[in-house]
């Protein structure tokens, strides 16, 4: 990570922790939401959720949210 790509201190610390924790022992529902949670921090968003969406599909599924640790496989209507 350079300085190049306008990466700052704070990026790479947040960067490092994401990798740490995948590398740990957390459980992909709990990486999922560790990841919306700091993205949402990075960017400075009220909330950050990841959908899961499979191609020809019409539903999406929210896996994790970063303001609740409960939500999971919450389907969306996609056309709306």
């Amino acid at each position: 990570m350079g300085k190049d790509r306008g990466e700052t201190p704070r990026a790479r610390a947040l960067l490092l922790e994401l990798a740490n924790t995948i590398a740990g022992r957390f459980g992909i529902r709990q990486i999922l939401r560790i990841v919306a949670a700091r993205l949402a921090e990075a960017i400075h968003l009220d909330r950050c959720s990841i959908i899961l969406i499979e191609p020809g599909h019409e539903r999406g599924f929210v896996v994790a949210a970063s303001e609740n640790p409960l939500v999971q496989d919450v389907p969306i209507e996609l056309s709306k």
